[in-house]
């Protein structure tokens, strides 16, 4: 019976399902005798091994990038939406820069304005779908109907782009409409 023995063949940063943390690891093969016979990750701190699938898994870093890229992106297309309204911009900006913690800059929320129309926003929300919670998924639909309620009352285009969001996200049509009403109820008292 040959020896199996692990060969490292790579390295990166994954997130460590042992860790509940990104993590470094190391890509390796699994060599029996002479033959390669699979590739394996093991997690450099822990030394556990794992199956090459743990790396399609995305990092708390790309995760917090993904999510960031989202809340700007529904923020740019809801301003882009009402070119002539400084109240959304300003509420735009303030509350991107709530949300992502970042030294987000009107010229910023501009070139983003400027690049929604090629965004490909429906991509953004099925990977989001497939990672947010529940709660996640409330709190972007309330992003954007405080966004899009600002100076008044939600354009028809603004509540179905809202509606889009909210159900791509996977929240049911009638849960989407109770965040909106909560949501430009409270920004209005």
């Amino acid at each position: 019976m040959a020896r199996v023995k692990h060969k490292v063949v790579g390295s990166g940063v994954f997130f460590s399902p042992s860790l509940n943390a990104d993590a470094p690891y190391e890509l390796l093969d699994v060599v029996e005798g002479r033959t390669v016979t699979a590739k394996a990750v093991r997690c450099v701190q822990t030394k556990e091994i794992f199956d090459v699938d743990v790396l399609a898994r995305p990092t708390n870093a790309q995760m917090i990038d993904q999510v960031s890229a989202a809340f700007r992106e529904v923020g740019a297309w809801l301003v882009a939406n009402a070119p002539n309204n400084p109240a959304r911009h300003r509420a735009a900006l303030r509350l991107i820069r709530r949300t992502i913690r970042d030294n987000y800059l009107s010229e910023d929320l501009q070139r983003d304005v400027a690049w929604i129309a090629s965004a490909d926003l429906g991509a953004r929300i099925s990977f989001l779908n497939g990672s947010f919670t529940t709660e996640g998924k409330e709190e972007m639909v309330v992003f954007a109907a405080k966004i899009g309620s600002t100076g008044g009352d939600l354009s028809p285009s603004d509540a179905e782009f809202i509606e889009r969001l909210g159900t791509g996200l996977g929240l049911p049509v009638d849960r989407v409409y109770e965040l909106v009403i909560e949501s430009v109820t409270a920004e209005a008292a």
